[in-house]
């Protein structure tokens, strides 16, 4: 029996390595991570986006260098579907009322541009653009951390007023 215990250790010393990686953000890669990012972001700014009763707010979400991978929308729109009505665009002009004075983004709501999401790490800081008119639009720093098997905001900074050409 011998010859069974290092077999026995070996099952063991894998299992334990595949249940660390499952709680570990970065074993989240690719769409699960950023989906779960964007979900965070998308719900962060909806709070402030005033609606109806009976409406859900709309929330306008653009990757910086366009459009965000079908399944990360995939992911985001399953998630919100009860909480905000989300909507993706591959340019900032399907966003906003080019007719209305103020610039206002569509239908009462907000966009934001999402930076490029880190591929790893527990932490980090992302740089998200939020506008709603030509005259209300910022630079925001949020910060996420990993906690019980989530992404969090744990913090959310206006850093600049947005600067557009």
């Amino acid at each position: 029996m011998e010859w069974f215990r290092p077999i026995v250790v070996g099952v063991v010393a894998l299992a334990a390595s595949l249940a660390a990686s499952c709680s570990d953000p970065t074993a989240i890669g690719g769409t699960a991570r950023e989906a779960g990012v964007v979900e965070q972001i998308v719900r962060e700014v909806a709070d402030d986006v005033p609606v109806e009763a009976d409406q859900l707010p709309v929330v306008f979400v653009l990757g910086v260098d366009g459009t965000l991978d079908i399944e990360v929308q995939a992911g985001v729109a399953a998630a919100l579907v009860d909480e905000v009505d989300v909507r993706f665009v591959d340019e900032r002009v399907e966003a906003i009322d080019e007719t209305a004075a103020d610039l206002a983004v569509r239908e009462g709501g907000v966009m934001v541009v999402v930076e490029e999401i880190p591929p790893e790490g527990r932490t980090f800081d992302l740089e998200v653009d939020r506008y709603t008119t030509a005259d209300d639009r910022e630079r925001l720093v949020v910060s996420f951390q990993w906690r019980s098997e989530q992404w969090t905001v744990t913090s959310t900074t206006v850093v600049s007023p947005v600067v557009t050409d």
